[in-house]
């Protein structure tokens, strides 16, 4: 999302209080890249997550913002950093 600097403290805290997110943070932005509110917006479906996402925008008052939808589910595994002994 698109969010000024003076909004983006506020705007991040409504959209952290959105269900369907997991993660939501500032992000740097660039000429290239003007988005400065990330979030991650899971959903069983495109049509679920874009209704999210509008809902999500509505909220903060924000008309310009950018979907990017993951091309394949991963599997999280929990790291083991010591190795039981026998």
């Amino acid at each position: 999302f698109n969010v000024d600097e003076e909004n983006i403290v506020d705007a991040g805290g409504k959209v952290s209080e959105f269900s369907e997110v997991s993660h939501c943070y500032q992000r740097q932005t660039c000429p290239q890249w003007n988005y400065s509110l990330f979030a991650m917006v899971h959903g069983v479906s495109r049509e679920q997550t874009d209704s999210a996402v509008k809902s999500i925008a509505e909220t903060i008052s924000c008309s310009e913002y950018l979907v990017l939808y993951s091309s394949r589910e991963l599997k999280k595994e929990r790291v083991k950093y010591f190795k039981e002994s026998a």
